[in-house]
């Protein structure tokens, strides 16, 4: 499935992800905790746009595995890893086994993965905190429904408009944008490390605006040397 024109997974660990009933997405986790998800492909044929992974309280693992959707370019709508909610404390009152609560991931580990036909490979919220976020492919054939959609998006502001998450590390992805806006989208988080990425594939249907884009005071980011095919930094 990891290779460069593949949209039909085959052979190997399948797991066919057609469930679209209630809740937030498809696999959730809300509790204290860690969970890791290894060496299988995560496959929805079915259409659908819940996203396929959610987690608030959770700490997660996930490497080596593949996740395909069903639609492509500027018509994906479907998220991959979410992490944290959009609640903030106390103002919106959330519990610790509440989807809407803010993020608990510390030390959330995502490397070597391969994403294609999908909107954003992780889509984290309020107080995720320290995450690595590397080695990771998003192919040719995702893209974003979303006016100014990026591949991997860090939306960490509070409420009162205060930053409420920091230290992310962005290493040595592969993002293909023919249909994002942005490749990262950092609102609201400070003290990130965005290094040695790779951009390819230039705009074709989406209006591309930039590699990288920070927003709301999104400050004191470190970014050594960043590979890209076409586009502007920043």
């Amino acid at each position: 499935v990891r290779s460069g024109q593949s949209h039909t997974p085959s052979g190997g660990t399948i797991l066919l992800m057609t469930y679209a009933g209630a809740g937030v997405a498809k696999i959730e986790s809300y509790g204290l905790g860690i969970i890791e998800l290894d060496h299988m492909t995560f496959w929805d044929a079915s259409g659908d746009s819940k996203p396929f992974f959610y987690v608030t309280g959770t700490d997660v693992n996930i490497h080596d595995t593949a996740w395909v959707g069903s639609k492509q370019g500027v018509v994906s709508d479907q998220d991959v890893i979410m992490l944290g909610g959009p609640g903030t404390f106390p103002a919106s009152g959330w519990t610790v086994n509440d989807p809407s609560a803010p993020g608990q991931n510390y030390q959330s580990t995502i490397y070597n993965n391969w994403f294609n036909q999908i909107r954003r490979a992780l889509f984290a919220q309020h107080w995720t905190t320290s995450v690595e976020f590397s080695a990771n492919a998003i192919m040719h054939s995702s893209g974003s429904n979303l006016a100014g959609g990026a591949a991997v998006e860090i939306n960490n502001t509070n409420l009162d408009g205060s930053m409420a998450g920091a230290s992310f590390h962005l290493s040595n992805n592969r993002i293909e944008m023919p249909s994002y806006a942005y490749g990262y989208k950092l609102i609201g988080t400070v003290g990130n490390t965005i290094e040695g990425s790779d951009f390819e594939d230039g705009p074709n249907g989406a209006s591309q605006l930039a590699l990288v884009r920070f927003e709301n005071a999104a400050d004191n980011l470190f970014i050594s040397p960043i590979l890209f095919g076409q586009g502007t930094l920043i």
